[in-house]
């Protein structure tokens, strides 16, 4: 299952040590969570309120999924 949207970070948690849980906000698909891995290289791209294009990847609709971001704008 992939998708991909735009949407506005909400909360970051880290997660292991190069990994961090992102909640992300998108007018297509509210409110979603995923993994972004290997971002202890530049956390400034996951600070609250950046504005990402998202590419969510996940197998089924209950696994939590991974995503490749890429950072639109920074307020």
């Amino acid at each position: 299952m992939n998708k991909q949207t735009t949407g506005i970070i909400i909360h970051t948690r880290k997660l292991g040590e190069s990994s961090f849980l992102v909640t992300i906000f998108s007018d297509e698909l509210g409110k979603i969570k995923g993994m972004a891995r290997g971002s202890k290289k530049n956390p400034a791209n996951l600070q609250i309120g950046n504005i990402v294009k998202v590419d969510w990847k996940r197998r089924l609709s209950t696994q939590l999924g991974s995503f490749k971001l890429e950072v639109i704008s920074i307020p």
